[in-house]
């Protein structure tokens, strides 16, 4: 409890109180406690106050126990397509194989003939007869001979080829028969004249008449 007491200041109280009270200045009344009184009734709740600032971040607790699996979701959009890596080593071809040779050396993928049949080394080094052992595997394996197929249709002629190079000269063959004596020719052109001949001998004296 308070007590309500007036004290004298010499007129320097409240609204008097002037630059000229000095220290004299004093309120008109003054309130002293008194003893504590028994407690009332607890007052009805005021209203919600303001929300006070958040308070600093606690300690990470325990991790807690996995939780269920949840639902697998939806496939994603297919990626774009990814550059192209380098090109890889080649690989042996069925045109590197080659009839097996029990003393050669296989390396692995080497392919070779056995058999009529065509087989793939499975380690390095393979050893064994291929189709009984581990160490090849079977590619191809022969099959019985098929039935002879119908003859195709002839194919078109082909361009002619370039003229090949002379023959040496064969041999002189024999005189053949005598042909037909042909048509008579034209008489031909006259000559020119000859040259004068040597003058002849004196002939013998005749005998005159008498």
């Amino acid at each position: 409890m308070y007590y309500y007491v007036n004290r004298n200041c010499g007129g320097c109280c409240g609204s008097n109180c002037g630059s000229n009270c000095g220290s004299n200045c004093c309120p008109s009344a003054v309130w002293y406690q008194g003893p504590t009184g028994p407690t009332g009734p607890t007052g009805s709740m005021g209203p919600m106050g303001p929300a006070g600032p958040a308070g600093p971040t606690g300690a990470a607790g325990a991790q807690g126990l996995p939780g269920l699996p949840g639902a697998t979701g939806p496939t994603g959009p297919t990626g774009p397509t990814g550059p192209t890596g380098a090109t890889g080593a080649t690989g042996a071809g069925l045109d590197t194989a080659v009839p097996f040779n029990p003393a050669a050396f296989y390396s692995a993928g080497q392919f070779v003939y056995y058999g009529g049949s065509l087989y793939r080394a499975n380690v390095n080094g393979a050893t064994g007869i291929p189709g009984s052992s581990a160490d090849f595997s079977l590619v191809t394996a022969v099959g019985p001979t098929g039935a002879t197929g119908a003859m195709g249709a002839t194919g078109a002629t082909g361009a002619t080829g370039a003229t090949g190079a002379t023959g040496a000269e064969g041999p002189m063959g024999p005189t053949g028969p005598t042909g037909a004596t042909g048509a008579e020719g034209p008489v031909g052109a006259t000559g020119a004249t000859g040259n004068v001949g040597p003058v002849g001998a004196t002939g013998i004296t005749g005998i005159g008449p008498y």
